[in-house]
């Protein structure tokens, strides 16, 4: 193993006090595999009572450099930065410079009106029905971690004409409301983001290596690289060039969000009404409440109120969740990809609160129910989502149902009549079944998520193309107003290829087709004949491209 220097911090780091030595040990071996010369890996923190009861490095900041991680390295969190966007709006309300309530267009007036007003509390809970703009690059074949600018994201916003859903009536996470906010923050305030940053947090906070990035040339001392793995071993670099901040933007250290969760039980910053605004957790128009509040998940976790928020990007990980009620607050800084931080920040928080929180056993035995009603077979098929295209297959592995959706098969644990619970899910996760009035198979499911609003899966035709010339009917091109680009499709070996995404999509039901996180289902006319398709990537629900020719050159 590395040395680590984090064992004994140094003198610019609060004190850590004594904690037993079996506790530090399990969470090392959580994260064993990376604490190596030879792998990038994790700055991890936990705090009790305001103290780093634990604060280390495993792996490296840099490969080249032999650099290994610490508390201190410079890490870029990826989404936990909207954490640091809703503060920001949160302390401009309380200083009466800006209203939850008002109408995003207000600061923005390049976006379109829309049927219903967007405001600012919609963009901060993610219940705009907003598209998400860097997915929408991605359908323009641009690659959203390329050196997409302020300029041109708003631009891309400010084109689209339609909606996810009317604001205020759901809740779908995206990107773009994070950005428009930083937007909203600049032009309220007077000042640039960063600087409004600087001045009101970091400083006042004493967080003094975290800072906002739009140019990641930039060269920063104390950064850490990301890294993504090469096919057969080994490891590249992975940047992202982005220069939008709001949603992302921000670097960081263990060392600094001490003082930034500090703030959340201080109100150093901000005071009470900060506080509020951001603890709370957010709601629907008509009242519903959902797990989404400021910049934060606030919902329970094993019985415990856990208020959390993770990010990722090309080459990174990250995630801090916060039990405020048992004062300590778990969080990982990751510079490689696909780390499951979520899943590991879970398990040290178990750790560090077993005593507070109900055994796994009990957990088990209360989702233990009854068998299911029906022969397994019959649940078994693929089921589209009305919100996003998204196909998922129900089968049979091992006596157990389980569902595929990406990005791996989730079982599916019985609990009463024809409902399961997702094993493995991050969150609370059920799938109750509609099963028609002949008890022989399901017309649909809805899949509810704690705190967010539940998505119903319709069972779909798996009729996949027989034949080449039943495959090239959906070949040719297509173009959207919206995105202001054509998407080209080409049909070869049993798949659809959109030539200009670099994107292969297999049948998945009846004229839909899905592959790389890119979803297509095509619109026919009265005579059965193709005339447009909705792409869908990410969390956006699809965007309409028109045909234009029925075979791409």
């Amino acid at each position: 193993m590395i040395a680590r220097a984090a064992l004994v911090l140094a003198a610019a780091l609060p004190a850590i006090a004594a904690e037993p030595a079996t506790e530090s040990a399990r969470v090392d071996a959580l994260f064993a595999a990376y604490d190596k010369p030879d792998s990038p890996g994790c700055a991890v923190g936990v705090i009790r009572d305001g103290r780093f009861v634990l604060a280390k490095g495993y792996g490296m900041a840099s490969l080249e450099q032999r650099a290994p991680i610490s508390p201190s390295t410079v890490m870029d969190p990826g989404s936990l930065a909207k954490q640091f966007t809703a503060a920001a709006v949160a302390l401009l309300a309380t200083q009466g410079k800006l209203s939850l309530d008002d109408d995003v267009r207000r600061f923005v007036p390049e976006l379109p009106v829309h049927s219903a007003p967007i405001r600012l509390r919609h963009l901060l809970r993610h219940t705009s029905g907003l598209r998400d703009y860097p997915a929408l690059f991605a359908l323009q074949g641009v690659d959203p971690s390329g050196p997409v600018t302020e300029m041109q994201a708003l631009a891309m916003l400010s084109r689209q004409r339609s909606l996810n859903f009317t604001p205020g009536t759901e809740h779908l996470y995206n990107n773009s409301g994070y950005f428009l906010l930083a937007l909203v923050v600049k032009r309220a305030s007077g000042r640039p983001f960063a600087q409004f940053m600087r001045e009101s947090f970091f400083v006042p906070l004493g967080m003094t290596r975290t800072r906002v990035v739009d140019d990641a040339s930039v060269s920063i001392p104390g950064r850490s690289l990301t890294y993504a793995p090469v096919e057969g071993g080994g490891w590249r670099i992975a940047v992202s060039a982005t220069q939008t901040v709001g949603d992302g933007g921000i670097l960081t250290t263990i060392e600094d969000l001490l003082a930034w969760d500090a703030n959340f039980y201080t109100g150093k910053v901000g005071g009470a009404r900060f506080l509020e605004i951001m603890n709370a957790p957010g709601t629907l128009d008509v009242g519903t409440r959902i797990a989404y509040g400021a910049g934060q998940f606030v919902r329970d976790y094993r019985g415990l109120r856990i208020v959390e928020h993770g990010g990722d990007a090309p080459g990174l990980t990250a995630y801090m969740a916060r039990f405020p009620d048992q004062r300590l607050t778990a969080m990982c800084l990751c510079n490689l990809p696909n780390f499951g931080t979520i899943d590991v920040v879970h398990r040290i928080a178990d750790i560090y609160l077993e005593k507070a929180i109900a055994s796994r056993k009990q957990v088990e035995l209360i989702l233990r129910g009854a068998p299911p009603p029906l022969e397994l077979g019959a649940y078994t098929g693929v089921y589209r989502s009305r919100a996003n295209e998204m196909a998922w297959r129900v089968s049979v592995a091992g006596g157990k149902l389980q569902v595929d959706s990406p990005p791996t098969p989730q079982a599916l644990a019985p609990e009463d009549g024809d409902r399961f619970s997702v094993a493995g899910a991050s969150v609370r996760s059920t799938i109750a079944f509609d099963v028609d009035a002949s008890r022989s198979t399901p017309r649909s499911f809805t899949l509810a998520r704690e705190g967010r609003t539940p998505e119903v899966f319709d069972r779909v035709e798996e009729a996949a193309p027989s034949s080449a010339a039943d495959l090239a009917q959906y070949a040719g091109l297509y173009y959207s107003d919206e995105i202001e680009g054509v998407l080209k499709l080409r049909a070869d070996e049993g798949a659809l290829h959109a030539t200009n995404l670099d994107t292969t999509m297999k049948p998945a039901y009846r004229d839909g087709f899905s592959g790389s996180g890119t979803r297509l289902r095509f619109d026919r006319d009265g005579e059965g004949r193709i005339v447009a398709v909705w792409a869908a990537v990410g969390y956006n629900r699809g965007v309409r491209y028109r045909r234009i020719a029925a075979a791409a050159p």
